[in-house]
């Protein structure tokens, strides 16, 4: 547990290093534009949008930060076009925007933070380009429509309730760098029927994938060597496991309610459950 808290701190710390809040400055030297978007002087952060009922918006080529809460609620937004000179996209940056359908995120961008896309519920797939270098917690989170999500970015963490409650996905690109998988971060992806762990994975945290109701098998990596609490509990379709390491610590909760499971299978041995 010191490694996964050690592991955890590490991840805040980025995140809190993030600056996407809106400042005095930029409230007090700020622009708006025809649309009804407000800009920072220097046209560098995209600071609010205020009109709710924007349904397309282009955002302009300067912008390098999209502020906290700035489309947060314009429940009838359609499309999006941001520019490749975006870094961050802050806090609840786009959250609730429920009519949302296509997001390219640019090449440029390297923070999505906390609760960014959370509850778009129109998103139907996501690629996170190779640029990003930190996904927060809960960033898509309740996104009941997302079936396809491909993370091209080299991260090594997919945080905790990242996908949380994305009830249509059904297809998941981990990179081959991610070590990390944090806590609920899959939990209740009902569609989610199978997932392929990356080689370098060390730590998943408990219920990373609880209730994945459509996950029939799973195989985990040698390099894990303990599978935590509720990790895959309520997956009542998982039928198989595959442990590669027969060393491998399995709390006693990690499995519960998978009435399915019928054999285990350690280094492509089969072992019937007794």
């Amino acid at each position: 547990m010191t490694n996964i808290r050690k592991q955890t701190e590490a991840m805040h710390n980025v995140i809190n290093s993030i600056k996407s809040s809106r400042t005095e400055s930029d409230i007090l030297t700020s622009v708006k534009d025809e649309f009804g978007c407000i800009y920072s002087a220097d046209g560098l952060r995209l600071i609010k949008m205020t009109d709710s009922k924007v349904k397309s918006y282009t955002v302009k080529d300067s912008v390098q930060v999209i502020c906290d809460n700035a489309f947060s609620d314009c429940k009838q937004l359609r499309t999006i076009e941001l520019p490749n000179s975006l870094i961050t996209i802050g806090l609840k940056a786009f959250a609730n925007c429920r009519m949302l359908r296509n997001v390219t995120l640019p090449q440029s961008l390297q923070h999505i933070a906390t609760h960014a896309f959370e509850e778009c519920n129109s998103l139907k797939s996501i690629t996170i380009p190779q640029s990003v270098t930190v996904i927060s917690y809960n960033a898509f989170a309740h996104c009941s429509k997302l079936t396809n999500v491909d993370i091209q970015a080299q991260i090594d963490f997919v945080p905790a309730m990242c996908f949380h409650s994305c009830t249509s996905l059904q297809s998941v690109s981990l990179p081959h760098s991610l070590t990390t998988i944090g806590c609920n971060a899959f939990g209740s992806c009902t569609s989610l029927a199978e997932i392929e762990l990356p080689h370098k994975l060390n730590t998943i945290f408990p219920s990373a994938f609880i209730s994945c109701t459509a996950l029939h098998e799973i195989q985990i990596p040698k390099s894990v060597t303990n599978i935590p609490a509720n990790c895959f509990a309520r997956c009542t379709s998982l039928e198989n496991i595959y442990l590669q390491n027969p060393t491998t610590e399995i709390d006693p909760t990690a499995f519960a309610y998978t009435k399915k499971v019928k054999k285990q299978y350690i280094n492509k041995i089969s072992v019937i459950n007794q």
